[in-house]
């Protein structure tokens, strides 16, 4: 089987992989069968990643993209900056054990871009790449949609049906259907939205995160924005806003402050506004809090990696014999990213983003191919989404959010090439 087939399977498996606790032990599904997959070895290193690692050193040399094309420079540039945290930490008398937690889940998705860029030369070969995202993205949805019909009703439902990390993959593969949808208007795409949209929709409410339904808003809006004018894909985009506009409008004068399970999407989104706070609201405030007065200590290099965010308060702290890492991992790992590597980290750590934008819109603008605008346009979505995740919900140190936004960055740099939106070897 050829290694970018194998990486398409590798990233399904990746992203559905279970781990034996889950589900409360309620629920066997194959998955379970590949927890190993994504548990770190005794290296550090977990089999996903050596995979990774394998599939770069095999690549045949003359299809690697050039050493100067922007994204292959911004991938290195990004992983360069969590060695140089990863030293400067440790010199600055950093934790080495909570180095690991906080870069596994961006170096997972490094590599594996690394070995998408190396591997997959053709279109094919980029688009099988989001089709085992899709793939995935249905798989969870079902496993959760089963999971909560065994436990709604109980006393003590779980927090979620699956994990925090599926809302990156629920609406990333629902962006992607909708976005097929509004470019080809095939009978196929229709069918696609309609039975794999819904799984998806009923898996992001069951799952019960607020932050997934305003990343759902966010890349459908990034969607919209990104349509050409007087195409027909806004056209029928504008068709599609005309018709569902009343019934939206309608749902938000009935459902605003109601409590019923079927106004959870609107009662989600109005609850990350002003007004009353709970809780865990609050000790998000105190981490943010301590995390801006670190940068305003080390604006330019922060504290390198392996340091405690400063604690301004510990009313709401969280025990070390409940979550360990409490005090290296801040919710919002935007802001925590910023405090600990300082404004020159941060810029190099993320310069694939604007990089990812950029050929992204580019490729998009410059195509006539509905299958390559798709691609294109989820480049640019999923950045809102995967940024949201990073921003609300310890995004940056999962798996499943890093390896997709970075399966973005290497799938764009690979269609910029193909299409000859960028230079081969410029």
């Amino acid at each position: 089987m050829r290694r970018d087939k194998l990486l398409a399977i590798s990233l399904f498996v990746a992203l559905t992989a279970e781990s034996q606790d889950m589900y409360r032990g309620r629920l066997w599904t194959p998955m379970k069968l590949f927890d190993w997959f994504i548990a770190p070895l005794p290296i550090k290193l977990c089999p996903f990643q050596l995979l990774c690692v394998l599939f770069i050193v095999l690549a045949n040399r003359g299809a690697r993209l050039s050493n100067k094309h922007p994204m292959v420079m911004a991938v290195r540039l990004s992983f360069g900056t969590i060695v140089w945290a990863i030293l400067f930490g440790l010199a600055g008398g950093g934790n080495i054990r909570p180095m690991h937690p906080q870069t596994f889940g961006w170096i997972s998705g490094l590599l594996f871009a690394m070995a998408v860029m190396a591997n997959c030369t053709t279109f094919d070969s980029i688009r099988r790449i989001w089709t085992a995202v899709v793939y995935a993205g249905l798989y969870r949805s079902v496993t959760a949609i089963v999971f909560y019909l065994m436990v709604r009703g109980e006393q003590h439902m779980p927090d979620t049906m699956t994990t925090h990390d599926d809302s990156v993959l629920f609406v990333v593969a629902f962006l992607i259907l909708a976005s097929t949808f509004l470019e080809s208007r095939t009978k196929r795409s229709v069918r696609a939205l309609s039975l794999g949209g819904t799984l998806l929709l009923l898996a992001i409410q069951f799952n019960n995160r607020r932050l997934a339904w305003a990343s759902l808003l966010g890349g459908l809006v990034t969607l919209y924005l990104l349509l050409p004018k007087k195409s027909k894909a806004l056209a029928k985009a504008n068709r599609i806003a005309l018709i569902i506009a009343p019934v939206i409008l309608a749902y938000v004068v009935v459902g605003w402050g109601r409590p019923e399970k079927i106004f959870k999407p609107l009662a989600s989104l109005s609850s990350m506004g002003a007004g009353e706070r709970d809780a865990s609201s609050i000790a998000r405030d105190v981490e943010n809090e301590g995390l801006m007065i670190m940068v305003g200590q080390r604006p330019l290099l922060g504290t390198g990696l392996g340091h405690e965010w400063l604690e301004v308060s510990s009313t709401y702290t969280v025990p070390v014999t409940v979550f360990p890492n409490y005090h290296y991992i801040p919710h919002n790992n935007v802001e925590a990213l910023f405090a600990f590597l300082g404004g020159l980290g941060f810029a190099g750590l993320f310069m694939v983003y604007p990089t990812t934008a950029f050929l992204s819109y580019r490729t998009y603008r410059q195509s006539s191919d509905p299958k390559v605008r798709v691609i294109a346009a989820v480049g640019v979505s999923q950045l809102v989404v995967v940024g949201n995740q990073f921003f609300g919900d310890m995004g940056f140190i999962s798996l499943t959010p890093a390896v997709i936004a970075c399966a973005g960055f290497a799938t764009v740099a690979r269609l910029s090439v193909v299409t000859q939106t960028w230079p081969p070897r410029t």
